[in-house]
């Protein structure tokens, strides 16, 4: 990643990069263990951690410059919000921001479209198959699906406990 700022002549300081534990066991551990080598290789970039789960979103209050919500209904990225407040608090520090990914669709079969989407997800590995069980929330209700863009974008107006929104249409 350093080589290719590099070549690329891009700023680190204006850059921001989202990490996640991936599909590797204990996921909590694996990112406390690379924090010091990625602050290291890349001192100037702020990093965003991929929050899910509370302890996850702690993890990011307590030493990341950001957290990253993905498949979180806007109570549920609300509480997330609150998770990673505690871990700042916790450090000593002002909480980070918080960025929502957001899957949205739009058109008269966008509720099929975000199911179809959704069920990938929920059974992709166990950190995601946890997160979903958390969520309690009924398959293809996770995201913003509508019959037009005004449907859609009232709905996004619920997601207040993200600081910056990425929405991907499916």
């Amino acid at each position: 990643i350093a080589a290719d700022i590099e070549r690329l002549a891009l700023d680190p300081a204006r850059l921001w990069l989202g990490v996640g534990a991936g599909f590797g066991e204990k996921p909590l551990t694996r990112m406390r263990e690379a924090l010091p080598e990625l602050r290291e290789a890349l001192p100037e970039i702020r990093l965003v951690l991929a929050a899910m789960g509370p302890k996850m979103c702690e993890l990011a209050g307590e030493k990341f410059d950001g957290a990253f919500f993905n498949w979180m209904t806007p109570a549920f990225a609300a509480g997330a919000r609150q998770k990673v407040e505690a871990g700042a608090a916790a450090a000593g520090r002002d909480a980070p921001p918080a960025f929502g990914y957001v899957r949205t669709a739009v058109g008269s079969d966008a509720s099929d479209r975000l199911a179809k989407e959704e069920s990938f997800y929920r059974d992709l590995h166990d950190g995601y198959r946890n997160h979903f069980v958390r969520l309690d929330e009924p398959e293809g209700t996770v995201g913003v699906a509508g019959t037009d863009a005004d449907e859609v974008q009232a709905q996004l107006g619920a997601y207040t406990a993200d600081d910056d929104r990425v929405e991907r249409g499916v």
